[in-house]
């Protein structure tokens, strides 16, 4: 799939870019959904997310930068994701 990009510097970024706030649990609803949140977001599904994304033509995440989600990353890059 083709999504529309943008120049960002020598990065073409798409101009649909995912969010982190799901895998962190941060609902903006209540405790008990960001606890939902953060149970159901376990590192194998984070990284199933980002090919995901990746498949639908995105490639860009924005999230938190803490050592949890930056684990999730690396893995993804690994595995061979591109996402940036």
């Amino acid at each position: 799939m083709e999504i529309p990009t943008v120049k960002l510097g020598r990065l073409a970024v798409t101009r649909l870019i995912m969010g982190g706030n799901p895998f962190s649990g941060f609902s903006h609803q209540s405790p008990a959904r960001d606890a939902e949140m953060r149970a159901w977001y376990s590192d194998e599904r984070i990284v199933q997310t980002f090919f995901q994304a990746k498949s639908l033509g995105l490639n860009v995440v924005i999230c938190r930068g803490d050592a949890h989600i930056v684990g999730c990353l690396q893995r993804y890059w690994q595995e061979g994701g591109t996402i940036m």
